[in-house]
């Protein structure tokens, strides 16, 4: 009897760390994927107001008149996004879009600082100037300084995580061209 003990003891010693191994590998799984879908949700947000800013200036010339302008306000004025549209991104941050001009907008969005760096370095591979990208900034959210990354000259890898910081959360601003 002792020895059909010692058995159950050995196999309660392996299987439940075992399947505490399972469940956590199972559950980081779920998690890796959850943040891939908010990353996907974020770029095509952002695309997605671009492109509604770019077709909206071209059927309406006067569409964007002063600098400093809230551009989100302009696009629910002009019924192009439901007023009850949340001003927020995937991960409950606030995003805002501003007139720099006629001709540029600026695109903030306050996000986890992993992410921040994350965007930074997807607006990076994909040749920013073909997307009408002008420039990236971003700034840690404990610091009101903006640091540029893009258009530099200089390994990007290093001011992404400075620009980005070090807090959990980071504010990011992408300047597109609207026409």
């Amino acid at each position: 009897m002792s020895s059909r003990n010692n058995k159950i003891s050995l196999h309660n010693i392996v299987a439940v760390p075992v399947a505490f191994i399972v469940l956590g590998a199972f559950a980081m799984s779920i998690a890796a994927v959850m943040e891939n879908v908010h990353f996907i949700n974020a770029t095509n947000q952002i695309f997605s107001l671009v492109s509604t800013v770019r077709m909206t200036t071209s059927d309406q010339k006067t569409f964007i008149e002063m600098p400093g302008e809230d551009v989100w306000a302009d696009l629910e004025r002009a019924a192009r996004i439901p007023a009850d549209t949340p001003r927020t991104n995937p991960w409950h941050g606030n995003i805002r879009i501003l007139s720099l001009s006629d001709k540029a907008m600026r695109i903030e969005s306050d996000l986890p600082t992993h992410d921040c760096r994350r965007l930074v370095e997807y607006f990076l591979s994909h040749q920013p100037a073909d997307l009408g990208l002008l420039a990236i900034e971003a700034q840690s959210l404990n610091n009101s300084t903006w640091l540029r990354l893009y258009p530099l000259q200089t390994a990007h890898n290093y001011m992404t995580n400075t620009a980005c910081g070090t807090s959990p959360y980071a504010r990011l601003a992408l300047i597109f061209t609207i026409r």
